[in-house]
Protein backbone atom coordinates (compact mmCIF):
# COMPACT_ATOMS: atom_id res chain seq x y z
CA UNK A 1 0.00 0.00 0.00
CA UNK A 2 2.58 2.45 1.40
CA UNK A 3 4.69 1.30 -2.14
CA UNK A 4 1.74 2.37 -4.48
CA UNK A 5 1.13 5.53 -2.44
CA UNK A 6 4.92 6.53 -3.23
CA UNK A 7 4.49 5.40 -6.95
CA UNK A 8 1.54 7.50 -7.62
CA UNK A 9 2.73 10.65 -5.56
CA UNK A 10 5.78 11.15 -7.83
CA UNK A 11 4.07 10.51 -10.89
CA UNK A 12 1.80 13.20 -9.63
CA UNK A 13 5.26 15.37 -8.49
CA UNK A 14 6.60 14.91 -12.25
CA UNK A 15 3.27 15.68 -13.85
CA UNK A 16 2.86 18.91 -10.96
CA UNK A 17 6.49 20.10 -11.34
CA UNK A 18 6.37 19.99 -15.10
CA UNK A 19 2.92 21.66 -15.44
CA UNK A 20 4.43 24.74 -13.13
CA UNK A 21 7.58 25.10 -14.59
CA UNK A 22 5.57 25.93 -18.34
CA UNK A 23 3.17 28.02 -16.83
CA UNK A 24 5.43 30.37 -15.11
CA UNK A 25 8.13 30.18 -18.05
CA UNK A 26 8.54 33.98 -18.34
CA UNK A 27 9.32 34.33 -14.77
CA UNK A 28 11.93 31.88 -13.68
CA UNK A 29 15.15 32.82 -12.67
CA UNK A 30 15.26 36.50 -14.06
CA UNK A 31 15.69 39.98 -11.73
CA UNK A 32 12.25 40.78 -11.88
CA UNK A 33 10.88 37.11 -10.66
CA UNK A 34 13.50 37.27 -7.47
CA UNK A 35 13.28 41.14 -6.68
CA UNK A 36 9.81 42.16 -7.28
CA UNK A 37 7.86 40.95 -4.22
CA UNK A 38 5.37 42.91 -2.94
CA UNK A 39 7.84 43.87 -0.19
CA UNK A 40 10.76 45.00 -2.70
CA UNK A 41 9.20 47.79 -5.16
CA UNK A 42 7.85 50.04 -3.36
CA UNK A 43 10.68 52.91 -4.43
CA UNK A 44 10.41 53.87 -7.78
CA UNK A 45 14.53 54.22 -8.14
CA UNK A 46 15.08 50.40 -7.01
CA UNK A 47 11.83 48.84 -9.56
CA UNK A 48 13.72 51.22 -12.14
CA UNK A 49 17.06 49.31 -11.63
CA UNK A 50 15.11 46.05 -11.43
CA UNK A 51 13.77 46.74 -14.89
CA UNK A 52 16.70 48.24 -16.39
CA UNK A 53 18.75 45.04 -15.08
CA UNK A 54 15.82 42.55 -16.53
CA UNK A 55 16.38 44.07 -19.61
CA UNK A 56 19.96 43.99 -19.96
CA UNK A 57 20.03 40.20 -19.13
CA UNK A 58 17.39 38.87 -21.68
CA UNK A 59 17.68 35.72 -18.85
CA UNK A 60 16.38 32.87 -21.34
CA UNK A 61 13.58 31.67 -18.48
CA UNK A 62 11.49 30.37 -21.20
CA UNK A 63 13.46 28.02 -23.22
CA UNK A 64 15.24 26.20 -19.49
CA UNK A 65 11.92 26.02 -17.80
CA UNK A 66 10.15 24.83 -20.68
CA UNK A 67 12.89 22.24 -21.24
CA UNK A 68 12.77 21.05 -17.98
CA UNK A 69 9.36 21.22 -17.63
CA UNK A 70 8.73 18.83 -20.47
CA UNK A 71 11.44 16.08 -19.14
CA UNK A 72 9.40 16.53 -15.56
CA UNK A 73 6.30 15.57 -17.83
CA UNK A 74 8.11 12.56 -19.70
CA UNK A 75 8.97 11.02 -16.22
CA UNK A 76 5.74 11.74 -14.49
CA UNK A 77 4.55 9.62 -18.13
CA UNK A 78 7.38 6.85 -18.09
CA UNK A 79 6.79 6.88 -13.96
CA UNK A 80 2.89 5.50 -14.33
CA UNK A 81 3.79 2.59 -16.39
CA UNK A 82 6.89 2.02 -14.99
CA UNK A 83 7.82 -0.29 -12.18
CA UNK A 84 8.58 1.41 -8.60
CA UNK A 85 11.96 0.43 -8.63
CA UNK A 86 12.27 2.72 -11.55
CA UNK A 87 11.40 5.60 -10.05
CA UNK A 88 14.78 6.59 -8.18
CA UNK A 89 16.18 6.45 -11.75
CA UNK A 90 13.96 8.95 -13.73
CA UNK A 91 14.25 11.28 -10.59
CA UNK A 92 17.85 10.70 -11.31
CA UNK A 93 17.30 12.05 -15.17
CA UNK A 94 15.54 14.59 -13.89
CA UNK A 95 18.28 16.19 -11.72
CA UNK A 96 21.06 15.55 -14.46
CA UNK A 97 18.32 17.80 -16.61
CA UNK A 98 17.63 20.52 -13.41
CA UNK A 99 21.70 20.55 -13.89
CA UNK A 100 21.83 21.27 -17.00
CA UNK A 101 19.29 24.19 -16.94
CA UNK A 102 21.14 25.63 -14.13
CA UNK A 103 24.37 25.26 -16.49
CA UNK A 104 22.53 27.10 -19.18
CA UNK A 105 21.66 29.97 -17.25
CA UNK A 106 25.07 30.63 -15.96
CA UNK A 107 26.53 30.52 -19.27
CA UNK A 108 23.96 33.28 -20.00
CA UNK A 109 24.97 35.43 -17.83
CA UNK A 110 28.47 34.93 -17.93
CA UNK A 111 28.31 35.80 -21.40
CA UNK A 112 26.09 39.09 -20.67
CA UNK A 113 28.75 40.12 -18.41
CA UNK A 114 31.47 39.22 -20.93
CA UNK A 115 30.13 41.92 -23.54
CA UNK A 116 29.23 44.47 -20.57
CA UNK A 117 31.20 44.49 -17.37
CA UNK A 118 30.98 47.53 -14.82
CA UNK A 119 33.51 45.95 -12.39
CA UNK A 120 36.41 43.50 -12.36
CA UNK A 121 37.00 43.26 -9.22
CA UNK A 122 37.52 39.53 -7.54
CA UNK A 123 34.73 38.98 -5.06
CA UNK A 124 34.57 36.64 -1.99
CA UNK A 125 31.86 34.18 -2.28
CA UNK A 126 31.02 33.96 1.55
CA UNK A 127 30.44 37.71 1.02
CA UNK A 128 27.49 36.68 -0.92
CA UNK A 129 25.86 34.09 1.09
CA UNK A 130 26.91 32.95 4.41
CA UNK A 131 29.90 30.02 5.00
CA UNK A 132 27.20 27.74 6.63
CA UNK A 133 24.75 27.76 3.73
CA UNK A 134 27.18 26.58 1.59
CA UNK A 135 28.37 23.73 4.07
CA UNK A 136 25.33 22.49 4.48
CA UNK A 137 24.58 22.31 0.83
CA UNK A 138 27.99 20.39 0.04
CA UNK A 139 27.08 17.51 3.23
CA UNK A 140 23.64 17.34 1.50
CA UNK A 141 24.89 16.97 -2.09
CA UNK A 142 26.67 14.15 -1.83
CA UNK A 143 24.39 12.36 1.06
CA UNK A 144 22.78 9.97 -1.81
CA UNK A 145 26.18 8.25 -2.02
CA UNK A 146 25.47 6.94 1.43
CA UNK A 147 23.08 4.66 -0.64
CA UNK A 148 25.65 3.54 -3.22
CA UNK A 149 24.82 0.52 -1.63
CA UNK A 150 21.39 0.25 -2.71
CA UNK A 151 20.84 2.19 -5.77
CA UNK A 152 24.52 2.98 -6.87
CA UNK A 153 23.50 4.26 -10.50
CA UNK A 154 21.02 6.67 -9.41
CA UNK A 155 22.51 8.08 -6.51
CA UNK A 156 25.94 8.60 -8.29
CA UNK A 157 23.69 10.55 -10.69
CA UNK A 158 21.93 12.47 -8.43
CA UNK A 159 25.27 13.16 -6.36
CA UNK A 160 26.54 14.71 -9.40
CA UNK A 161 23.35 16.59 -10.77
CA UNK A 162 23.82 18.22 -7.36
CA UNK A 163 27.29 19.12 -7.12
CA UNK A 164 27.04 20.95 -10.68
CA UNK A 165 24.43 22.76 -9.45
CA UNK A 166 26.07 23.78 -5.99
CA UNK A 167 29.27 24.44 -8.41
CA UNK A 168 27.24 26.90 -10.56
CA UNK A 169 26.33 28.64 -7.59
CA UNK A 170 29.82 29.51 -6.44
CA UNK A 171 30.37 30.35 -9.86
CA UNK A 172 27.54 32.92 -9.81
CA UNK A 173 28.56 34.27 -6.70
CA UNK A 174 32.20 35.21 -8.21
CA UNK A 175 30.69 37.05 -11.44
CA UNK A 176 31.55 40.68 -12.13
CA UNK A 177 28.82 43.43 -11.33
CA UNK A 178 26.65 43.88 -13.76
CA UNK A 179 24.78 47.51 -14.04
CA UNK A 180 23.29 48.52 -16.83
CA UNK A 181 24.50 52.00 -16.01
CA UNK A 182 21.48 54.70 -15.56
CA UNK A 183 21.50 54.94 -12.01
CA UNK A 184 24.84 52.84 -10.85
CA UNK A 185 23.82 53.23 -7.01
CA UNK A 186 20.98 51.71 -7.22
CA UNK A 187 21.83 49.48 -9.27
CA UNK A 188 24.85 47.96 -7.08
CA UNK A 189 22.15 47.17 -4.27
CA UNK A 190 19.86 45.54 -7.22
CA UNK A 191 23.18 43.34 -8.19
CA UNK A 192 24.51 42.41 -4.43
CA UNK A 193 20.03 41.95 -3.91
CA UNK A 194 19.89 39.25 -6.90
CA UNK A 195 23.37 37.49 -6.75
CA UNK A 196 22.48 36.47 -3.34
CA UNK A 197 18.80 35.59 -4.29
CA UNK A 198 20.38 33.42 -7.53
CA UNK A 199 23.23 31.86 -5.25
CA UNK A 200 21.11 30.42 -2.11
CA UNK A 201 18.44 29.63 -5.08
CA UNK A 202 20.68 27.41 -6.51
CA UNK A 203 22.05 26.07 -3.47
CA UNK A 204 18.10 25.07 -2.14
CA UNK A 205 18.33 23.53 -6.07
CA UNK A 206 21.10 21.65 -5.41
CA UNK A 207 19.73 20.32 -1.71
CA UNK A 208 16.33 19.25 -3.29
CA UNK A 209 17.62 16.39 -5.56
CA UNK A 210 19.30 14.66 -2.40
CA UNK A 211 16.28 15.13 0.17
CA UNK A 212 13.59 13.43 -2.66
CA UNK A 213 15.99 10.73 -3.73
CA UNK A 214 16.97 9.99 0.04
CA UNK A 215 13.22 10.35 0.89
CA UNK A 216 12.75 7.78 -1.95
CA UNK A 217 14.76 5.27 -0.27
CA UNK A 218 14.05 3.31 2.88
CA UNK A 219 16.44 5.41 5.05
CA UNK A 220 16.26 3.81 8.54
CA UNK A 221 17.35 0.37 7.13
CA UNK A 222 20.80 1.83 8.88
CA UNK A 223 22.43 4.27 10.73
CA UNK A 224 24.18 5.87 7.46
CA UNK A 225 21.02 6.22 5.77
CA UNK A 226 19.17 7.95 8.54
CA UNK A 227 21.87 10.66 9.42
CA UNK A 228 22.08 11.30 5.80
CA UNK A 229 18.17 11.63 5.32
CA UNK A 230 18.13 14.49 8.41
CA UNK A 231 21.64 16.03 7.01
CA UNK A 232 19.87 16.75 3.79
CA UNK A 233 16.29 18.17 5.65
CA UNK A 234 18.54 20.16 7.65
CA UNK A 235 20.19 21.62 4.60
CA UNK A 236 16.79 22.02 2.85
CA UNK A 237 15.71 23.78 5.47
CA UNK A 238 17.94 26.31 5.91
CA UNK A 239 18.40 27.45 2.16
CA UNK A 240 14.77 27.49 1.79
CA UNK A 241 14.57 29.66 5.39
CA UNK A 242 17.02 31.90 3.98
CA UNK A 243 16.14 32.19 0.88
CA UNK A 244 12.34 33.58 2.34
CA UNK A 245 13.65 35.61 4.54
CA UNK A 246 15.70 37.83 1.52
CA UNK A 247 13.33 37.78 -0.64
CA UNK A 248 11.30 39.63 1.81
CA UNK A 249 13.54 41.98 2.90
CA UNK A 250 12.79 45.87 1.58
CA UNK A 251 15.62 48.79 0.63
CA UNK A 252 17.24 49.39 4.15
CA UNK A 253 17.04 53.28 5.41
CA UNK A 254 21.03 53.17 4.66
CA UNK A 255 20.88 51.66 1.29
CA UNK A 256 18.49 54.55 0.45
CA UNK A 257 20.46 57.21 2.01
CA UNK A 258 23.23 55.83 0.32
CA UNK A 259 22.06 56.32 -3.18
CA UNK A 260 22.01 59.82 -2.64
CA UNK A 261 25.35 59.84 -2.95
CA UNK A 262 25.95 57.39 -5.33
Amino acid sequence: MFNAFIHWWMVAFFAALGVWLIAKRNCFGDARSFLCGAAACDDERFTAAIDARYELENFPSAPIAVSVGITSLACGVAAAFAPAAALVFLYAFLCVAIAGGATAGYLSLRRVGERRIASLRSRDANAVVPWYVYLVTAIAAVAPLAFLDARPAAALAVTLAACVIALVARRVATLPALLPGFDPAVEATVDARLRSLRVVNLLGTAVAPAFVFISLGRYTSSIIHLIAFFAAFAALNVTLGVQIVWMRRRPSAAEIASWSHG
